[in-house]
């Protein structure tokens, strides 16, 4: 409706507000047994919309793992850093939208150097 015309950019961003804070809460209540593997999550640099990766946060936290939601906009070295201080077994990038693909890729590939050393 927002892309339509039919909303404004303050209802999309309201809405979007309220479902973030109803996930994390989900996301805070979640019952993580002490020993489970660690997961990062967080969106790729020039990703704001976070709301994809609280989904996958919150249902790794469902299926016994230990999300660790470092949130939207992070570069590779800032998402390496939090793999490796965590001691994190997995990480789960959310990408919503990719005008400059190249770039997007381009961070992955430092991501991946980033966590090979």
């Amino acid at each position: 409706m927002w892309r339509a015309g039919k909303l404004k950019i303050i209802n999309e961003h309201m809405a979007s507000t309220v479902t973030r804070t109803v996930l994390l809460n989900m996301l805070r209540d979640s019952l993580i047994p002490d020993r489970a593997p660690k997961i990062v999550v967080a969106t790729a640099a020039a990703q704001t919309h976070e709301l994809g990766a609280l989904v996958v946060a919150l249902k790794a936290a469902e299926r016994g793992w230990h999300p660790l939601y470092y949130g939207p906009n992070l570069p590779a070295e800032e998402i390496a850093f939090g793999v490796k201080s965590a001691g994190a077994h997995v990480v789960a990038l959310s990408i919503t939208y990719a005008p400059n693909l190249q770039s997007h890729i381009n961070e992955l590939r430092k991501l991946r150097r980033y966590l090979d050393h």
